[in-house]
């Protein structure tokens, strides 16, 4: 679920503290999500003249399908329409089609068939909220595809403030 790059290597160097080492080999996909930053480590080598020498292996871009962003506003009327705005970021699935899902407070209220184009898109889907008041959680996601390799971001939630109450307006025409 993680690669912790630059601590391993960081690990692996450490492990010889004091004796010289001629350079470090290491195969890698270059992914790396916790831990140290492997640049940072890499200068540090780079200081030590300890040469470093990666080796490239898998798949440049594992094919992802991402939920990145959901715009919406953040307050609206029991009833009203909605607009909602989701951001996806999606590699190596150009022209892959897949369904888009928008869910409040977990009950699906809207599907929408989509193209997933390889890059950054924005998709965007109309929202009533019928019967809601309060705040309820709004969640955009995107079911996982064959080859997928990681799936706890094919979706994203936000919040939004249903009101249902009348309102009192003053509307002053003129000077």
């Amino acid at each position: 679920k993680a690669t912790a790059l630059g601590s391993a290597l960081d690990d692996a160097v450490s492990q010889y503290n004091g004796q010289p080492i001629a350079g470090v080999v290491m195969l890698t996909d270059g992914g790396s999500n916790k831990g140290l930053d492997p640049m940072e480590v890499a200068g540090e080598l780079k200081k030590r003249k300890i040469p470093l020498f990666p080796v490239g292996l898998g798949i440049a871009e594992p094919p992802d399908v991402q939920v990145q962003n959901i715009v919406v506003q953040e307050t609206a009327f029991n009833k009203d329409k909605v607009s909602v705005r989701v951001q996806l970021q999606s590699k190596g699935f150009r022209s892959q089609p897949a369904i888009l899902r928008l869910s409040l407070d977990g009950l699906e209220v809207q599907s929408k068939p989509i193209t997933l184009t390889g890059e950054t898109q924005f998709e965007e889907l109309m929202l009533e909220p019928e019967g809601k008041s309060g705040t309820v959680k709004l969640e955009a996601s995107v079911p996982v595809l064959p080859g997928e390799t990681l799936v706890e971001n094919n979706k994203l939630s936000a919040t939004m403030t249903i009101i249902d109450e009348k309102i009192k307006v003053l509307y002053v025409e003129g000077a």
